[in-house]
């Protein structure tokens, strides 16, 4: 699957377009031991911000624009999106606990069943 961001930037009759195309890879699910999934994908971190939602792979980008430019606007396409075959419970997103209170300290989330 590929990502096509394009920046139009400039200033009236000098206004260029800088593009940046990401090749994102197919991903891989990994499991835990109560049989819950997450989907990995390389480069990409898990989305763990909103508790109870489920944890996917976040990845984030950066286009510098130069100092003497502005942004005109900016256009966003995808390539062919393909589903992942099967079926997969994903592990959801819980309060991070500190290592040195072990697994006794307070209860974990559970899924939010409003996402």
């Amino acid at each position: 699957m590929a990502l096509l961001g394009a920046l139009i930037c400039g200033r009236a009759a000098f206004a260029e377009t800088i593009s940046h195309t990401y090749t994102i890879p197919k991903p891989k699910i990994a499991y835990f031991a109560d049989g819950s999934a997450i989907v990995e994908l390389p480069g990409a971190q898990q989305d763990t911000k909103a508790l109870g939602a489920p944890m996917l792979p976040l990845m984030l980008s950066r286009l510098y624009v130069p100092a003497d430019q502005h942004v005109d606007a900016v256009e966003v396409s995808f390539g062919t999106m393909q589903a992942l075959p099967g079926t997969y419970k994903l592990a959801h997103a819980i309060s991070p606990l500190p290592m040195s209170k072990g697994t006794a300290s307070a209860p974990a989330e559970q899924p939010s069943a409003a996402i």
